[in-house]
């Protein structure tokens, strides 16, 4: 039971769990060597934005941090 996502390579991306239970996620890569993956311009810098709240709460960061972050992008 649950659901499977594949991503294309280099796809900016974010899953956010709205259910009241624990969530388990598995990352895989098809390589040993995944590479160099910067993701700050695609959090930061997305259009639309990613909700402040939101980023605040997984970074452990408040949102008028998260604001002068976004600012940067």
């Amino acid at each position: 039971m649950g659901d499977v996502f594949v991503l294309p390579v280099g796809l900016p991306h974010y899953f956010r769990n709205v259910a009241r239970t624990n969530t388990v996620a598995l990352a895989v890569f098809n390589s040993q060597n995944a590479g160099i993956v910067t993701a700050t311009q695609g959090v930061f810098g997305a259009e639309p934005p990613i909700d402040a709240g939101y980023l605040a709460k997984a970074y452990m960061l408040d949102q008028k941090t998260i604001r002068r972050l976004e600012a940067a992008f």
